[in-house]
């Protein structure tokens, strides 16, 4: 843009990248102060994406706390697997999201029983999320489970329980996204959670 009063901007493109602008408060030759800025390279990947390595090593590098997700299938068996794709999403009303792979042996479960229960655990419960990160069908044995008003399977020793309704289910590529309107909460434990971060187990 030229002229007396009006601001000039000029965009100097590097390879894929802006790498600098300048700008000017009047027309060039008429006392105009011109402004370089230089040094702003950000450069880009050749590819329109990030390959599935990629996000895996770049959401690695976010810590989580660590839930098991647990309702029961068609048939009264329980299901539930380790997840720490967990999130809370609305206050008013009380939601919260996670994320199942669309290829889960849980799937049919979870499609199936209109309510679930996620279950923050404690650092001390580090074998109990690999035993649900494991085969199917070892995943419940020797946990001594409670059941709920709703007849969903409860995990003991948890900071805390978070009851939930599905309140809707959304299509996200090669994953499934389970949102839960929370109808109950307890918090049973005040200790340290357990943190999963760069591929390992930690705790708070």
């Amino acid at each position: 843009m030229q002229g007396s009063g009006r601001w000039r901007i000029d965009v100097h493109q590097g390879l894929g990248a802006f790498s600098g602008f300048v700008f000017s408060s009047g027309d060039r030759g008429q006392g105009a102060t011109s402004i370089t800025v230089t040094g702003m390279r950000h450069p880009l990947s050749a590819t329109s994406e990030a390959t599935p390595q990629q996000l895996r090593d770049a959401m690695a590098t976010f810590a989580t706390g660590v839930t098991i997700i647990t309702t029961r299938d068609a048939e009264g068996n329980p299901v539930g697997l380790t997840v720490n794709s967990f999130s809370s999403v609305s206050l008013t009303p009380p939601l919260v999201m996670w994320c199942l792979g669309n290829g889960s042996s849980c799937r049919a479960g979870f499609d199936h029983h209109p309510f679930f229960a996620v279950h923050v655990l404690a650092a001390d419960q580090q074998a109990l999320a690999m035993q649900f990160a494991g085969a199917p069908a070892q995943r419940f044995e020797g946990v001594a489970l409670d059941t709920n008003a709703r007849g969903l399977p409860i995990l003991p020793g948890c900071l805390a329980v978070i009851e939930c309704e599905r309140y809707q289910t959304l299509e996200g590529g090669d994953h499934q996204i389970y949102m839960g309107h929370v109808l109950a909460t307890h918090q049973v434990n005040a200790g340290p959670a357990l943190v999963y971060h760069q591929r390992r187990f930690s705790h708070t």
